[in-house]
C-alpha cells in the first residue's frame, strides 16, 4: 500500500512540474521589441485616416521592452516611459519627450502617449489595443486618435 501511495505521489508530482511557461508568450512578451506606425485615424468631426508625410517610412516608432517605452516620431525623441497592459487595454505612464513642433503624423503618436494625462478624471480610461495580427496593433485612445503599429 505504501508503495502504491508513494508512487502515486511522484507521478502526480511528475505530472504537475512537467508543464513549463516557456512555451506560452505573454502580451507583454509579444509586445516586446520596435513597432512602427503605419496608419493613423482621426476621429474628429468625421473619421478621417491622416496620410504620412514622404519620408516617414520607419521614423515614428515605439520601441516596448519589459514595462517601459522608448521612441522616435518625426521631430522629437521619446524616452524614460513606462506602461501598464492588460489584456485588452493599455495606459501609458510618464516619460521624456523633446519639444520640436511636430508634424501631424508625430503628434498623433504623442496624443497617444498622452491621452491618459490629458483626461480629466482620475483614474483615467486606458487606450484600448487590438491585435489585429502577431505583427500588427491598434491603439484606440477614448480622445481623439486611433493608430496602428507594425513590427518589423
Amino acid at each position: 500500500m505504501r508503495t502504491f501511495l508513494f508512487g502515486t505521489l511522484i507521478v502526480a508530482t511528475a505530472l504537475s512540474c512537467g508543464k513549463s511557461n516557456d512555451s506560452t508568450t505573454t502580451a507583454g512578451d509579444k509586445l516586446s521589441g520596435r513597432w512602427t506606425m503605419v496608419k493613423v485615424q482621426d476621429r474628429g468631426p468625421v473619421l478621417e485616416t491622416i496620410t504620412p508625410p514622404p519620408g516617414y517610412e520607419g521614423k515614428v516608432y515605439i520601441e516596448f521592452s519589459g514595462n517601459s517605452f522608448s521612441g522616435k516620431t518625426m521631430m522629437n525623441t521619446i524616452s524614460d516611459g513606462s506602461f501598464t497592459l492588460n489584456a485588452d487595454s493599455i495606459t501609458f505612464g510618464p516619460f521624456a519627450m523633446t519639444k520640436v513642433v511636430e508634424n501631424e503624423w508625430g503628434r498623433a503618436l504623442g496624443t497617444v502617449l498622452h491621452s491618459c494625462m490629458l483626461q480629466s478624471m482620475f483614474p483615467c480610461r486606458p487606450a484600448v489595443i487590438t491585435w489585429l495580427n502577431p505583427r500588427k496593433i491598434e491603439i484606440s485612445t477614448p480622445l481623439r486618435y486611433i493608430i496602428t503599429l507594425e513590427k518589423f
